[in-house]
């Protein structure tokens, strides 16, 4: 995706202002946090701004952690559209 000649990577970190990409890596490999939904990360920046400090206990999922942990095939996680925060 590119956006104004700016990479995905870019356009998701100047829509979420209070997060790094790497809060939302899969714990597995490391990889996935520049396949986040701008959206989603829309959301959470606002709440992060709004409330403080928010942790990321999920974002992106490789196949193979999904897998692991017992989620579904088909969880959103694994297309960059969820995300757990506590």
């Amino acid at each position: 995706m590119e956006c104004n000649g700016r990479s995905k990577v870019e356009v998701l970190m100047f829509v979420a202002q209070h997060f790094r990409k790497s809060e939302f890596d899969c714990p597995c490999c490391g990889l996935g946090g520049d396949a986040m939904d701008p959206r989603l990360l829309m959301v959470a920046d606002a709440v992060r701004k709004h409330l403080g400090p928010l942790k990321v206990n999920s974002g992106y999922r490789c196949e193979d952690h999904n897998e692991l942990i017992g989620s579904t095939s088909r969880s959103q996680h694994r297309l960059g559209t969820a995300g757990d925060f506590s």
